[in-house]
């Protein structure tokens, strides 16, 4: 056999075991023109089923369809192909479009409908219609030349809206409830923009998701095909009991008007799109059997502990490292304590969270490392950490525990004794017994310690130094116990590190750069003016103004945090001039915000 035969084969087996390999998605999904029709009506239903390779999909067979009549079908068949990676796929989707008929009204559901792939059952959502008495369609309309079509009586609110989702509605104080914020549009847009940050009272927010471009999907709603977007995706902790309100979550649109002739141009009306409020049930945790151990802690975790090192000496400091990992308020506990012991010296706890939203639930680790010194020698035990928390779906306090530890502590500057062979005996001088005296030496004069310089310098050094250490002890001990302060120290360093991100963003020309100026800004802000983090930006304007900001600067401060809230859904985002103007802008406001503290400016 030939060369060129054989690489033939070897390519055609490739082909057959690559198409084999090939993992099939089959997605499967049902949609209506519209939801309420009238007895008199006709009304579409359309079942289309997509994946790249649907050759091995039973047939579409619809199930009894109680109160509706098929009086038509037709069937299409459309492909389309797109390349990520290197790689391209392609998507095939199969239509079929059914013509029903109400039979007689009331409230009627269409249940799932169902295909089989390799084995697999896929099935679609049931969808609810309401069939009322006569007719809902419009009048036929007049012809063309006299058609004024009017999209004001158009019902906006059925075509465009937000959709707060959230699991349930009733929950524990302090138990994480997620809240995904949902476009849902029929219309062609151009814009999308945020009109104001919304005031979560009552609850502790963590962001976890900002859209920063648009992306929309087709998606079925109640029965309905829209192009759908996930807006916003938050974790909300509620601070106290009782009936609390997510605020409704508002937005900009600009809706596409297509030309109505050849002469006339696109244009765009702008409308606000408003979610609906949600009210949630906050209830309180329970009062009795409440453990010492419980700092807060609502969700199902698990504790681990590690320690540096077992074989230490007195004073040599160590770390104990506490692990909680599993689903709960991972930001808003405080960690465990230690054992008071009498051996241990504990400094202040470095703590690390990391989390992210898995089926409507905060994951994570909480990282707690305890730097510790001993200070005793001996076989010295510590006991285990012992961490309380309240179970939201079991409604009681359970508490868990890591392992225990044993150090060895060796003392510093004694003597090891080491077992010998032989045993203990007098000490014999071998060869003499009588040292004699030298009549002859050359004595060198004794100078005193006090009078050599650099003794006095070293004196005077540590002299001046002990007001800088007692200032510095002082700093110390008022970061550890005042976090409000120590958040406070610390903002210039953590709006440097946006700012350096937001200045790499500036020069690239790239979007990043107003979702770095935005949370740097912000968080600066909430730590300078010592309020939490998560803040809204109204409350931030409030401080400010409290605090004796100048009214120009709060105009300016506003200005470009809201702007960086624009440009998030900028369709293609500003160019690179816009980005730079804006950049500038930023260091001047950081720069005019830094010259002001506590409401007076610095020399």
């Amino acid at each position: 056999m030939t060369n060129s035969k054989l690489t033939r084969l070897l390519a055609f087996f490739i082909l057959i075991l690559a198409a084999n390999a090939t993992a099939q998605e089959i997605n499967i999904t049902s949609y209506v023109d519209k939801t309420k029709v009238g007895v008199n009506d006709n009304f579409q239903l359309t079942v289309e089923v997509s994946g790249e390779n649907i050759s091995r999909v039973s047939d579409v067979q619809l199930p009894d369809l109680e109160g509706f009549r098929v009086v038509g079908t037709s069937s299409s068949r459309s492909s389309s192909h797109s390349i990520s990676g290197g790689r391209m796929t392609s998507t095939v989707t199969r239509s079929n479009i059914y013509t029903l008929r109400p039979e007689r009204s009331g409230y009627f559901l269409i249940p799932p409908i169902s295909v089989q792939s390799r084995g697999e059952t896929y099935a679609t959502e049931p969808i609810r219609i309401e069939v009322v008495e006569g007719s809902t369609e419009p009048p036929p309309p007049v012809s063309e030349q006299f058609r004024q079509p009017d999209p004001e009586g158009e019902r906006l609110e059925d075509n465009i809206f937000i959709v707060a989702e959230v699991p349930k509605t009733k929950v524990f104080r302090g138990e994480p409830l997620v809240v995904r914020y949902k476009i849902y549009s029929r219309y062609d847009l151009s814009n999308l923009s945020f009109v104001s940050e919304p005031n979560f009272e009552g609850f502790w927010k963590d962001d976890i998701f900002f859209a920063d471009r648009m992306n929309f999907r087709r998606e079925t709603y109640q029965g309905r095909m829209f192009n759908a977007m996930l807006l916003r995706e938050i974790a909300l902790y509620p601070s106290r009991s009782g009936t609390l309100t997510i605020p409704p979550f508002s937005i900009r649109a600009d809706i596409i008007l297509r030309r109505r002739s050849f002469w006339d141009f696109d244009s765009t009306r702008r409308v606000n799109i408003n979610s609906k409020p949600i009210d949630i049930e906050v209830m309180s945790l329970p009062t009795a059997d409440v453990p010492d151990s419980f700092t807060g802690a609502v969700g199902r975790f698990n504790v681990d502990a590690t320690i540096s090192e077992t074989d230490v000496k007195v004073g040599d400091p160590i770390t104990i490292t506490l692990n909680i990992s599993g689903s709960g308020n991972f930001q808003h506990f405080d960690p465990p304590q230690l054992a008071d012991l009498p051996f241990l010296r504990i400094l202040s706890p470095e703590i690390k969270v990391e989390s992210s939203v898995s089926n409507n639930s905060v994951t994570g680790t909480k990282t707690i490392s305890y730097p510790v010194i001993i200070t005793q020698e001996g076989s010295l035990e510590i006991p285990a950490v012992h961490f309380s928390a309240f179970d939201t779906q079991r409604e009681e306090f359970y508490t868990v525990a890591s392992q225990p530890f044993v150090l060895e502590a060796e003392a510093v500057g004694q003597p090891t004794l080491f077992a010998g062979r032989r045993s203990q005996q007098d000490v014999v001088i071998e060869g003499q017994d009588i040292f004699y005296i030298r009549r002859q030496a050359n004595l060198k004069s004794f100078k005193p310690v006090i009078n050599n310089w650099t003794f006095n310098l070293l004196w005077l050094l540590t002299i001046a130094t002990l007001p800088i250490a007692f200032i510095y002890g002082k700093e110390r001990e008022k970061m550890i116990k005042d976090t409000a302060h120590l958040r406070q120290k610390l903002a210039r360093k953590i709006l440097r590190k946006y700012l350096k991100l937001a200045t790499i963003g500036a020069k690239n020309g790239d979007m990043a750069f107003y979702v770095n100026a935005a949370n740097g800004l912000s968080n600066y802000l909430t730590d300078t003016l010592k309020i939490p983090r998560g803040s809204t930006n109204e409350e931030i304007f409030e401080n400010m103004r409290s605090s004796g900001y100048p009214v120009e600067y709060l105009e300016r401060t506003r200005k470009i945090i809201n702007k960086c809230l624009e440009a998030r859904f900028k369709p293609g985002g500003f160019d690179k001039n816009r980005i730079n103007e804006d950049y500038q802008e930023l260091t001047a406001v950081i720069s005019a915000l830094s010259n002001y503290k506590n409401g007076k400016q610095r020399g």
